[in-house]
């Protein structure tokens, strides 16, 4: 394909800046009260990608009902985030699984 258009563009992830408003923006949409920490709390665990920000916000939104709670705070995230197993870093238990089984059986990587 690279030779076919002659162009060459790399996509970058998002940094948890540009996700913050993302979320910021989204939470405005589904008219949840969440403070510009937990905004930017939510971006750092979202792997730099804006769907998988959104995911996390609905999935707190929830939580937050379940909870009675009308506005997301830094604790209620990352109480809603151990709870759905994510990791400071976005990583999930399947993700972990995955990256140990490539280093017990791969030595790393690469993998074929």
């Amino acid at each position: 394909m690279r030779s076919r258009f002659g162009i060459v563009e790399r996509i970058d992830f998002y940094s948890d800046q540009d996700l913050q408003e993302i979320i910021l923006q989204a939470a405005a949409f589904l008219k949840i009260d969440i403070s510009s920490e937990s905004a930017l709390l939510i971006g750092s665990c979202s792997r730099g990608t804006p769907r998988i920000a959104k995911k996390i916000l609905r999935r707190i939104r929830d939580f937050a009902q379940v909870q009675h709670k009308t506005t997301i705070n830094n604790t209620l995230v990352e109480q809603a985030l151990n709870f759905l197993g994510i990791e400071p870093e976005g990583l999930t238990k399947i993700d972990i699984l995955l990256l140990q089984k490539i280093i017990e059986n791969f030595n790393g990587g690469p993998l074929a």
